[in-house]
């Protein structure tokens, strides 16, 4: 401690420590030599025990003179033993000696001299001033570093440490977090202009006392303050530390007054937030809460004449818990119904799609079955039924009907994404105030996601054979038209039918006779050629020559 320099040499007039200095006063009628070793002590023992990282100023006064210095550098302290040059040794003036250290905050790290005097200063301030001061030093976290005797006690984000503990830490991110969520849940379910900074009870629970009780009173004070303010619906402190209140549940608690009057039920007020803050349910929990303490008291300063209500709560909201599951499973029941229906659904458009499917291969068999039976009927050759014309006819209306195949696959997925964005709506519009919007999608994207594929599996399923069949009548026709119709033009153009060439009889021998060889070669002719009236006159002239 900075003040035990003097205890046995001088008398200390003031001192004072606060959040952002601390100041001592001391002043004794002393002898020069005296002095003189009163400012080498100070030079060496305030030297170890000022933090670095604060500013101080040292004003020394001796005979009504001063020095001031800003460092314990020997250049400094020889600046101060100017003053006992002019005087004798054995002259007895008046000395004072005046420290203000201005302490700053570094790596969550702010310096505590004398906690006794920072626990006086916490009694005797407003509670909301002081909240003002540590939220404008607190940045996430705020460690205490003493640099005097004291228990080490701390909290999610404030801590007391001994200044040897370099090992200090008020905690990890994850409490950060924590409690920036805490602060978050509270700006939705209550309102308060008063509390400055982002602070939450959880910052001011000890889980040990320092052993210095206007510490202790203070961290008590803050958390009891805290939690009546994240549990009443509206709360507003004065610089008096009045507290004014309004709970708005099955009745109205409204209420103003000490702020040291609910100190009795800090535990219960602060296990009432921590609960109400917990995991999940936080504004079920909140409302729940102020509905019990609206039936069990009618001011905040009685509540330490109700243990019981802790229990209460606890209870009630198990019972608001069942009758939750109850609605819960009945809305899980009716949404399964609504899965359910979607896969019947999902099925029935898989069976459209292949009735469609029929229907083309139904229209493609009716053609090729006409073209066959009435060519048959006909008693057309096969080159009729495999020509170029009805191959083009196959091609364009295999090719139509492909574009309609297509066209209801992909008809068939679009009505199947428009049924469930329209069910995925209604689930969301019907149920936000039972479910959670994460919950119906964990519900509905799974089933939405195996029925697509299997409808698009299935389609494609059918596609394929649709268009093997297409590819095995085209190529069919294609190959009947190679074997018959291109077979017998080829064999026509390679045999063509001719008569053979007659010797003409020589002008100047008419009367010579043929020779047997001409005869049996006309008379083969004649057996090709159809027979006719000019024909039958040859033949008879042929026989008369005979």
């Amino acid at each position: 401690m900075l003040s035990s320099l003097f205890t046995s040499r001088l008398t200390i007039s003031s001192a004072e420590e606060r959040l952002d200095q601390y100041r001592l006063n001391a002043g004794e009628l002393c002898t020069i030599s005296k002095a003189r070793d009163i400012v080498d002590d100070a030079f060496k023992y305030w030297r170890l025990q000022i933090s670095p990282r604060d500013r101080f100023s040292l004003t020394i006064g001796y005979d009504e003179d001063s020095r001031c210095v800003t460092d314990f550098s020997e250049a400094s302290c020889a600046r101060v033993n100017e003053l006992f040059e002019l005087n004798d040794e054995d002259d007895t003036c008046r000395m004072s000696v005046e420290l203000i250290v201005h302490k700053t905050v570094q790596h969550q790290r702010l310096s505590l001299y004398a906690p006794a005097l920072l626990g006086a200063y916490l009694e005797s301030t407003p509670t909301l001033q002081v909240l003002k001061v540590l939220a404008g030093r607190m940045e996430g976290a705020l460690i205490f570093e003493c640099f005097a005797p004291i228990a080490a006690a701390t909290s999610s984000s404030i801590s007391f440490q001994c200044s040897a503990d370099t090992a200090a830490n008020t905690g990890d991110q994850q409490q950060e977090i924590n409690r920036k969520s805490v602060f978050e849940i509270f700006q939705d379910n209550c309102f308060s202009r008063t509390l400055p900074g982002i602070f939450v009870p959880q910052d001011f629970n000890l889980t040990t006392a320092t052993g210095v009780r206007g510490i202790d009173n203070f961290f008590k004070k803050a958390r009891t303050l805290v939690s009546a303010i994240f549990i009443a619906s509206s709360a507003e402190l004065d610089d008096k530390d009045h507290l004014e209140y309004r709970i708005c549940g099955y009745k109205t608690i409204a209420g103003t007054g000490p702020l040291d009057d609910l100190t009795e039920g800090s535990d219960i007020l602060y296990k009432l937030v921590t609960w109400a803050y917990g995991d999940g349910g936080n504004a079920d929990k909140i409302g729940l809460a102020r509905n019990v303490l609206s039936l069990y008291i009618t001011e905040l300063k009685n509540l330490s004449n109700h243990p019981e209500i802790i229990h209460a709560i606890h209870s009630n909201y198990q019972i608001y818990l069942k009758e939750n599951v109850e609605s819960y499973l009945e809305v899980k029941g009716k949404i399964t119904d609504i899965l359910v229906d979607a896969v019947k659904k999902t099925h029935d458009l898989v069976d459209s799609f292949i009735d469609s499917l029929k229907n083309g291969i139904f229209v493609l068999l009716t053609f090729v079955l006409t073209v066959v039976v009435v060519n048959g009927l006909k008693d057309t050759s096969t080159s009729a039924i495999f020509s170029s014309t009805y191959i083009w006819v196959v091609v364009i209306l295999c090719l139509l009907m492909s574009i309609w195949v297509f066209s209801a696959r992909s008809s068939s997925l679009s009505q199947f994404d428009r049924a469930f964005d329209s069910i995925e709506e209604l689930l969301k519009r019907n149920y936000h105030g039972v479910l959670q919007l994460a919950e119906v999608d964990n519900a509905l994207n799974p089933v939405r996601i195996s029925n697509r594929d299997y409808l698009r599996s299935q389609s494609t399923h059918y596609v394929r054979v649709w268009l093997l069949i297409v590819l095995l009548l085209i190529t069919g026709f294609v190959i009947g038209n190679v074997l018959f119709v291109q077979a017998s033009t080829a064999s026509n153009s390679a045999l063509p039918l001719t008569p053979t060439q007659v010797p003409v009889p020589n002008p100047v021998n008419k009367q010579a006779a043929p020779s047997p060889g001409t005869f049996e070669h006309t008379n083969q002719l004649d057996r090709l050629k159809p027979t006719n009236a000019l024909d039958r006159r040859v033949n008879l002239r042929h026989g008369k020559s005979d």
